[in-house]
Formats: structure tokens, C-alpha cells, sequence
């Protein structure tokens, strides 16, 4: 095998190596940052392994295994990632409903208390509902 060819493929392995370090990694820091279980750890980490020995024998034999180790690492990292936002985001506007809706009950029930005005200003505030921030601060007042 000449030189250039064998620098390929090294150069390829070490790629596939960073790609399979960059998977475990994304691993390990979502169980410690318990967005995974342990168990979903194992089996993601088992399927890793068989990833990278799946596209480094296709890579040796000449096939796609790079794209393919690529695309099987980050492919669904992404996509968990973009789908964890965009739940995240149901869930903050689902509790915000909900918190403008406890907040609008204790005003009726109470409308002197400076506190149920002042929370609910607060809950327009983190929504960037300023000019219904600012009337609930006054109302506080």
C-alpha cells in the first residue's frame, strides 16, 4: 500500500475515532446531566460501538463508513436536540397559560392584593408582553 493511502485511511480512522469520542461524550454528559437514564446510556453507548465497527470495516473496504459514522452520530443528536427544545418550549407556554390564569382568579378574587398583580406583571415580563407588564406594575402599585 503506498504512502498516500495508508495516510488516508489513518487520517480516516482518526476522524472516525473523534466522531465515535464526540457520540460518547454527548453520552456520558446526558446521563450525568440526568437527561438520560443509565440504561439508555448502555444501549446508546452498545449502539455507538456496533456504529463504529460497522463504518470502519465499511471504511476499510472502501465504502461510505465515514459519512455514515458521521450522519449516525450527529444526525440524532441534533434531532433530539431540536425536538428537546421545541418541547421544552410546549411545556414553558403550557405553564405560563397556566400561571396567567392563577394569577388573573386571585386578581378577581382579590383585586387590592399588590402581590397576585406584581407576579402576574413578572409572568408578562419573562413573556415580553411589556406594555401588559407595566399595567400589572402600576395596578401593583
Amino acid at each position: 500500500m503506498p504512502f498516500g493511502e495508508a495516510f488516508a485511511q489513518g487520517l480516516k480512522i482518526v476522524l472516525a475515532a473523534l466522531f465515535g469520542f464526540a457520540g460518547g461524550f454527548w453520552i456520558l454528559s446526558a446521563l450525568f446531566d440526568r437527561r438520560i437514564s443509565a440504561r439508555e446510556a448502555v444501549m446508546l453507548g452498545v449502539g455507538l460501538f456496533f456504529l463504529m465497527f460497522f463504518s470502519i470495516s465499511s471504511m476499510l473496504r472502501g465504502g461510505p463508513g465515514l459519512l455514515i459514522l458521521f450522519v449516525g452520530v450527529f444526525g440524532p443528536a441534533l434531532l433530539l436536540r431540536s425536538l428537546g427544545r421545541y418541547a421544552d418550549s410546549r411545556i414553558s407556554t403550557r405553564l405560563n397559560d397556566a400561571e396567567i390564569a392563577k394569577y388573573r382568579q386571585a386578581i378577581y378574587d382579590y383585586p387590592d392584593n399588590p402581590h397576585a398583580h406584581s407576579l402576574l406583571a413578572d409572568v408578562y415580563r419573562r413573556l415580553e408582553r411589556h406594555e401588559l407588564a407595566a399595567q400589572e406594575y402600576e395596578a401593583a402599585l
